[in-house]
């Protein structure tokens, strides 16, 4: 039977193994329509269209239906060509009737002749990981299209530093232009066909991403498409030293407020999910700190999320090494804040993990894990699922511990405080099980010994406790007000507030 029309890639004339829509609405093979952007193409190389920007968007309707049509007619499912054939098809592609090659930024429908190559369906081309991942997600699908996949092996530079991430949109300025100075230096290096002079521009990038001379702000000089390009494809590297460089650079430029949406509009985020599931320490622990400094954009929490973050996020936090299980938490406790990764989060089985924490001597994560709680107890499920953990009695035994806890003791127990506070709203089980474990005693020291916010808490609870009780529970008395809290109505209401 003949191949249907849609599945084929105009440029390749070929099965697509990764189709992408563009502006214009058609769909390329990924390949192939990357390579026609970064020869200066500013139109639809189908429908002659002036674009109005280069983001690609997977096409995951399409990809399934070629998928399906493949197997149903015992077909060999595409593979996507590597990135010197898909030079090779653009090129072809693109001949004039009088064999010149076509740069113009205007289409000529009547030259161009389209190519009739078509490649075997073999397993000539095996598919990357990132080639292959497909997002599923409608909040989350703009932010991974929009993720340029390079090839991690480069044989040379095409078209050396004279390219840009299509997510970034097309230049009106015509042909892209070369990189100049430092950044065009580093460029050289990090699009070297050798692993040593990759490494040596990730490490050099790392190093002066530090901000350790205030002169010179290299976190906004360097943060542009390009360099970001560069770096999210070495994190892919096979080679741990360049790898651990490039995770590195990319979490150091993210400790600036204005690149946290660059880096994620280059398609970082995905790649940094990937490292954590690596076996390279090093690298998983800068990949967690990116995630715990991109999430404390507003704008970043969501996506993360939903790109999948939270499941390796927390197995991080259960067998990482210390600082990467610092990070770990503080990354989900930043993505807690959002609604939709707090059901994400209990889904994952984070709430007995946390719990258990609650209860190792000596953690350093006790004050980190409470937090998370804290706005876990905020939804229902989040308040279930502490309450079938014995959370009530964990969060108990850790206001009237009196030593050995991991951070000023106070903190610790304002923290339980704080966690049981929110359990209380709306929670027919929780003066049962508050007064099984025996909360009274505790609270009363609390209310008399502890800090300012912390008495705040313990009387609020002793309140609750000691009065019948009440289907709303402490939400629906006056108890709640913000003033007893130190912090104005207009605070995050949906958060523990810390």
């Amino acid at each position: 039977e003949q191949v249907p029309e849609e599945f084929v890639c105009p440029i390749s004339q070929s099965l697509m193994a990764d189709p992408v829509i563009v502006a214009s609405g058609y769909s390329f093979e990924r390949q192939c329509i990357q390579r026609w952007f970064q020869l200066g193409n500013r139109h639809c190389f189908k429908s002659g269209m002036i674009l109005e920007h280069g983001t690609l968007t997977p096409n995951l309707q399409l990809h399934s239906m070629i998928l399906g049509w493949c197997d149903k007619h015992k077909v060999a499912r595409p593979q996507p060509p590597t990135a010197e054939l898909a030079w090779q098809l653009v090129e072809a592609s693109a001949v004039t009737s009088s064999g010149e090659f076509n740069k113009s930024s205007e289409f000529r429908g009547s030259n161009l002749q389209s190519s009739s190559y078509n490649h075997p369906n073999s397993g000539e081309w095996p598919a990357s990981p990132l080639q292959s991942r497909y997002v599923h997600s409608a909040s989350a699908h703009v932010l991974r299209g929009q993720m340029e996949n390079s090839d991690a092996r480069r044989d040379g530079i095409p078209l050396p530093l004279a390219t840009t991430p299509s997510s970034y949109g097309i230049s009106e300025a015509g042909e892209y232009e070369a990189a100049e100075g430092i950044e065009g230096e580093l460029l050289y290096k990090l699009h070297h066909q050798h692993a040593v002079e990759q490494e040596e521009g990730a490490a050099e990038i790392r190093m002066l991403t530090r901000n350790t001379d205030p002169s010179v702000d290299y976190r906004a000089t360097l943060c542009t498409p390009a360099v970001l390009e560069a770096l999210v494809s070495l994190m892919q590297s096979r080679y741990s030293g360049v790898q651990s460089n490039a995770v590195a650079a990319i979490m150091n430029l993210s400790l600036s407020n204005e690149n946290k949406m660059k880096i994620a509009r280059a398609g970082a985020i995905p790649v940094l999910i990937e490292v954590l599931k690596t076996q390279c320490d090093a690298a998983q622990e800068h990949a967690t700190g990116a995630l715990f400094s991109l999430a404390l954009s507003d704008e970043n929490k969501m996506a993360i999320g939903v790109l999948g973050a939270i499941p390796p996020l927390i197995h991080v936090l259960r067998v990482g090494s210390q600082g990467a299980r610092c990070d770990a938490a503080m990354a989900l406790y930043q993505l807690s804040f959002a609604q939709i990764n707090r059901g994400k989060l209990i889904k994952a089985g984070a709430v007995g993990i946390l719990l258990r924490l609650l209860q190792e001597e000596g953690s350093d994560l006790v004050s980190r894990a409470l937090l998370i709680l804290s706005n876990l107890a905020v939804i229902p499920d989040g308040r279930s699922a502490i309450c079938e953990g014995n959370g009530i009695s964990v969060l108990v035994s850790l206001i009237a511990c009196q030593s050995s806890l991991a951070g000023p003791p106070d903190q610790v127990r304002e923290h339980a405080a704080a966690a049981l506070v929110q359990l209380s709203n709306h929670n027919l089980r929780f003066k049962a099980q508050a007064l099984q474990a025996g909360a009274l005693e505790p609270l009363k020291m609390l209310a008399e010994q502890g800090t300012q916010r912390a008495q705040d808490k313990a009387t609020l609870l002793l309140n609750i406790l000691r009065t019948e009780s009440r289907i709303g529970g402490a939400g629906d008395t006056a108890l709640y007000a913000p003033a007893l809290y130190g912090r104005k109505a207009a605070d995050r209401p949906d958060s523990a507030g810390f």
